[in-house]
Parts: structure tokens; sequence; C-alpha cells
């Protein structure tokens, strides 16, 4: 039922993926209390449960991967190569790092078919909502 966050957060520490899971523990609350309004198989949940797991990575990675990389990319507009904050160095070898995983991520959301909208909702019932049409449209091909 969890697999889905538990592949995205294996690996990258406690200090990031923590955080992550309990984001998605908090907001998978409030989708089993709108998914209890509507008669859907277990194959169905799962579904939804996987589509929020991807949308906490979503806001939680990719987001400021995406976002460091345009920074860095305006700071070489001005003769930045590199920055250094603490032990941390974001350069070039950070911006391909992070673009890799963006193009990564995007390319999953391509191949499944998955609007990078679905992926930003207001509230549990707009998500749960738009995430079961997706879910009829892929059972409907």
């Amino acid at each position: 039922m969890e697999e889905m966050i538990k592949i995205l957060t294996k690996g990258i520490g406690s200090e990031l993926g923590k955080p992550i899971r309990i984001s998605y523990y908090n907001k998978k609350r409030l989708v089993d209390k709108v998914l209890t309004k509507f008669n859907v198989s277990d194959t169905a949940r799962n579904l939804v449960y996987d589509i929020l797991a991807l949308t906490i990575f979503h806001d939680s990675i990719i987001v400021p991967l995406h976002g460091s990389i345009h920074f860095m990319d305006t700071a070489k507009k001005y003769g930045v190569s590199q920055i250094s904050m603490g032990s941390y160095k974001l350069g070039k070898e950070h911006n391909q790092a992070s673009d890799k995983c963006v193009k990564h991520f995007f390319a999953i959301l391509s191949s499944f078919d998955i609007d990078i909208a679905l992926l930003t909702f207001s509230n549990a019932k707009d998500f749960v909502s738009s995430t079961l049409e997706v879910i009829k449209k892929w059972s409907n091909k």
C-alpha cells in the first residue's frame, strides 16, 4: 500500500525522508476520509496512494531541485560557477545530478500519462476526484 513512498524515499536519508513520509501520512489521512465516500476498488485506492506519494515527492524534492537548476543557470549568467553553503557546493555537478533527477521524474509521469496538474491540488476532495478520473481513463484504454 505504501510502496511508492518507500521507493521514493529509500536512500535519501532521514533528514529528507522523514518529513516527506510525515507529509505523506498526514495527507493520506485526509485522502482516506474522502475515499470513504467513493466506492473504489483496492487497486484504485492503491493507485490514489501512489499518485499521492508522487505529489509529495514532487512538492518536496522536484520543485526545489527545479528551482536550484534555474537559480544556477541565472547565476552562471553573472559569472558565478559555484555556490558554497556550509559543506555543500552547488555547481556543475549538482546541476547535472538535479537535472537528471527532474528529467527522470517527468519521464515517469509522461510514461504513465500523468499530467503535472494532477500533482497540484488545493484539497483532498479535488485530488481524489481528479485522480479517480485519471484512473478511470486508464482503465478505459
